[in-house]
This record gives structure tokens, C-alpha cells and sequence, in this order.
């Protein structure tokens, strides 16, 4: 099987906007992705893709309404829900009236005893005792309750902020830091892309870093307070700052240029994907590659690249793929038998034939699915064999 060079695939949904209809209130110390209306108490958060998890949440009853919408979002539910939680959901449930047994759509919530998942089929299995007075059901009765794909349920917590801390802490990311002009610009990278954390001078930058790359959760002044949803893995960064605070996550140097002085940060960003040095960066090290393969296909390089997986088996069969490129879309695709196909053929690759998963959100995965989502680099150009 090929080399995964790829975190969790499973870190594949993105917290992107909040819609409230009364005035915001926005917390410095909380997410750029979080905001919450003091007014409502409802926190509602929004996907701009198909990978949507919350679709709101509500402070006052601790409860949490989620659509699960890709299959990635099963992988995350099993690890989130257990004997502590209740799940509200409309199901189906055979009932005696009279003398007669039929069968019912019926909401209910249950208090969960057993967890299950069945992976291959998208499915997240529930077994519980009945909490809520339904005419015909026996209250504290099991029921065994089946969450698929685009279905919705509420699932009510004892710790609201732990449980939304848990859903958010799966975007984990690196920082990129530019220390110029006397200021420390900070943008935060994961795998959908780049966002800029504003300018600091040194002693804000001292307190923003420790908050930022502590596993510790300290009291926070916002009315609902939650832990930053950022998990800094790595450092990026032009300068010493290990000499300003301790931290325990590594740190990569790289030097800026005098060209790079006029760049912003998304340029600084591409910058550094151009330059094959910084695959050693973890993270990065996919988007590298995924670069790289993107910069040989718009300078029509033929003939050092498969693009589609017919070419891809074409070149497995002459052993000329050195690098498979796969995004997230694929490997993850609700089509059964092409996710099959794109796994087994992941499954088949030799050990020394690296390979990239990309998030569908990254401007690379992007791209790569506008092309069909699958591609090689290639050892040589296999074709002149067959001529």
C-alpha cells in the first residue's frame, strides 16, 4: 500500500459563517469562525460545502442539531457521542392500538446505551431507552435508532462548550509568521486555505501565540465562552521567536527574499508551496505535491504527468507512477463503487509510491477536481514505450 502523507482524512468540514437575524456579538477570544448572538443565545454555524455538520446550536437547552452530509461526518459522530448523550430524531416504531400492530413514524429521545458503525454503508447505530412520553410507547423502553447520510437529529449534551470545542478542534493548522516593518503578521493555514489573524506588535504577539498554541483551557471574559477551534501543529516563520515565548510546537525557518517583502501573506503562502525545500513542512507536504503536479499540467507537461485513472492504470502497469494524487472527493465519494475503485487502486500501489490526499476546500483541490479529482507524477514518460 502507498505512504500516506496526509493527517486525518477525517478533518474535512469547515466552520465558514454564522447567520443571526438580532445583532451580533463578536469575543476576541473566540474562533474566527464562532460567532454568537447574546440576544438569542443560538449559535447557528454554516458551511459554504457539502460537508455541513451543525446546522445549529442552541445555548439554552444544550442541545446541538446536526445533518451528517459526507461520509467523513459518520468517522466523527462515533468518536463524539456516548453514554452521556441524548439523541432526539423522527424514526419508525412498531405499536399495539388495540388490537393491532402498525407501525409509526414517531419522534424520540433516547438516552444512548450502544454505539455502533457501520463504515462501508454510512451509517452511525444507536441503541437507547426512551425519554419522552409518546402515546402507545412504554417510557425507559429501548429502541434502536440508524443515523445516514443527510439525516438530522439533536443531540443534547451535559457540556455544550467541551462538545463544540470537540467538533472544532478537527481543523487543526499551522501558523505562518512574518516578522517585517517592526510588526509580527500572522495568518492561520489548514487544509482549506489561508486566513489572516491581523498584525502584532511584540507583546501582543507574545499573548496571542502562548493563547494560541496552549493545550490548556484557560477563563475566558465572553458570555459563552469557548476554547480558540484552532490546534496549532507547526510554526512557519522568518524569525527567532522561539527567543520571545516557549512553545512546543516545531518551528520551520524559511528566509524572505527582498521579492517576498512586497508579497502578502497568501503570496508569501505560494511561495513557499513552489519550493519543494519546504515538503518536509508537515501538512504542507501534500499540497506540494499537489502544486507541483497543478504546475506541470497549465504548462502542458504531458509527458511527466497521468491525468484520470484510466492513465494512472495504464502507468501502474509500466510501474511509472512515482506520486498518486487523490482528492478528498474521491476517495470520500458517495458513489460506492468509485470509491471502491479509488481505494483499491491506493490499496495496490507499492510502498515506495507516495501518496496525497487533498481537501476538496484547498484552492489545489480545487483545481484538481475540475480536472477529475485524480492524477500521478510520473518516474517517465511510460508512453514512448508503446510507440
Amino acid at each position: 500500500m502507498g505512504k500516506f502523507t496526509f493527517g486525518s482524512f477525517f478533518k474535512c468540514f469547515l466552520v465558514k459563517k454564522l447567520f443571526f437575524k438580532k445583532k451580533q456579538i463578536k469575543s476576541r477570544n473566540l474562533s474566527p469562525f464562532v460567532e454568537f448572538s447574546l440576544l438569542s443565545g443560538t449559535l447557528k454555524i454554516l458551511s459554504g460545502s457539502p460537508y455541513m455538520l451543525i446546522d445549529y446550536i442552541k445555548k439554552e437547552d444544550q442541545t446541538i442539531k446536526i445533518t451528517a452530509n459526507h461520509p467523513a461526518d459518520i468517522h466523527i459522530l462515533y468518536q463524539l457521542i456516548d453514554e452521556k448523550t441524548q439523541v432526539t430524531m423522527f424514526t419508525s416504531r412498531k405499536v399495539e392500538i388495540g388490537n393491532q400492530k402498525t407501525r409509526i413514524s414517531v419522534k424520540l429521545t433516547l438516552q444512548i446505551c450502544e454505539t455502533s458503525a457501520d463504515f462501508e454503508n454510512n451509517a452511525l447505530n444507536l441503541r437507547g431507552r426512551i425519554q419522552n412520553e409518546v402515546e402507545n410507547i412504554k417510557l425507559g423502553s429501548f429502541h434502536n435508532l440508524t443515523i445516514g447520510l443527510n439525516e438530522s437529529f439533536v443531540l443534547h449534551v451535559q457540556d455544550l462548550r467541551t462538545t463544540v470545542d470537540k467538533l472544532l478542534k478537527h481543523l487543526d493548522v499551522f501558523l505562518l509568521i512574518v516578522f517585517r516593518n517592526g510588526k509580527f503578521e500572522v495568518a492561520a493555514i489548514d487544509e482549506f486555505g489561508l486566513r489572516n489573524r491581523g498584525h502584532f506588535k511584540q507583546k501582543e504577539f507574545k499573548q496571542f501565540l502562548t493563547e494560541a498554541c496552549s493545550e490548556v483551557v484557560t477563563k475566558q471574559p465572553a458570555p459563552f465562552p469557548l476554547k480558540s477551534s484552532i490546534k496549532v501543529k507547526y510554526i512557519v516563520t522568518n524569525h527567532q521567536i522561539e527567543n520571545i515565548v516557549k512553545i512546543s510546537q516545531p518551528i520551520h525557518k524559511f528566509e524572505l527574499t527582498k521579492t517576498d517583502e512586497k508579497l502578502n501573506l497568501l503570496q508569501i503562502f505560494d511561495r513557499l508551496l513552489q519550493n519543494p525545500q519546504n515538503s518536509s513542512i508537515p501538512f504542507m507536504k501534500d499540497l506540494v505535491i499537489a502544486n507541483n503536479f497543478l504546475l506541470m499540467y497549465e504548462k502542458g507537461h504531458t509527458e511527466r504527468i497521468a491525468l484520470g485513472l484510466t492513465e494512472i492504470l495504464e502507468a501502474q502497469d509500466h510501474f511509472a507512477i512515482q506520486t498518486l494524487i487523490v482528492t478528498n472527493k474521491l476517495y470520500c465519494s458517495f458513489d460506492i463503487e468509485e470509491r471502491e475503485k479509488i481505494r483499491n487502486l491506493i490499496s495496490s500501489m507499492k510502498k515506495n509510491i507516495i501518496v496525497a490526499i487533498i481537501s476538496d476546500f484547498h484552492r489545489c483541490g480545487v483545481k484538481l477536481n475540475e480536472i477529475g479529482g485524480i492524477g500521478a507524477i510520473l518516474t517517465y514518460d511510460y508512453r514512448k514505450d508503446d510507440h
